[in-house]
């Protein structure tokens, strides 16, 4: 219940989607290109380097 909530809260909810927003407006180039692919790293640890 959005209506319930604080009005710094509301402030700074709408603040980060409006960061997000435009975040995705930065990555898709103003919407012209597809979203990237998300590719996770892969990260060796100690014991998976010393069973290879």
């Amino acid at each position: 219940m959005v209506v319930l909530l604080d009005i710094p809260t509301l402030i700074g909810g709408s603040i980060w989607v409006a960061a997000g927003l435009l975040y995705l407006v930065y990555l898709t180039k103003s919407f012209r290109d597809p979203l990237p692919e998300y590719k996770p790293q892969s990260s060796v640890t100690v014991q998976e380097e010393k069973a290879v």
